[in-house]
C-alpha cells in the first residue's frame, strides 16, 4: 500500500500546530485569541524534501523570546514524541519505495 506522503506530513504539521497552541494556552497567553488563532504550521516541499514552516502574527517572535515558547516546546516530551513520529514516517516512506 502506497503512503500518502503529503497527507502524512500535513498530519504532522497539524500536530505541531496543536503543540504550539497548547503551549501558548498553558502559559496563559491567550487574551483576545489573535496570536493563538494566527499560529499555522505549513508543510512545504522543495526538491523532494518536506519542511515545516511556522506562520504567526509578527509579534509572535517577541512573545516567543519573552516566554520561551519554542524553547520549552523543543525541550518537551511531547515534541520528542512528535520527532519520533516524523522519523517513523520517513522510515515508512523509504520502505515503501523499496
Amino acid at each position: 500500500m502506497a503512503i500518502n506522503v503529503r497527507g502524512e506530513y500535513d498530519r504532522l504539521a497539524n500536530q505541531l500546530e496543536n503543540i504550539y497552541k497548547d503551549e501558548i494556552k498553558k502559559k496563559g497567553l491567550v487574551d483576545t485569541g489573535k496570536l493563538y488563532d494566527s499560529i499555522r504550521v505549513i508543510t512545504e516541499e522543495s526538491q523532494g524534501q518536506f519542511h515545516f514552516k511556522i506562520e504567526a502574527m509578527d509579534y509572535f517572535k517577541f512573545v516567543d523570546e519573552r516566554y520561551n515558547i519554542t524553547k520549552d516546546i523543543f525541550n518537551s516530551s511531547r515534541y520528542r514524541d512528535w520527532l519520533d513520529s516524523v522519523a517513523n514516517i520517513q522510515v515508512n516512506i523509504i520502505l515503501d519505495g523499496l
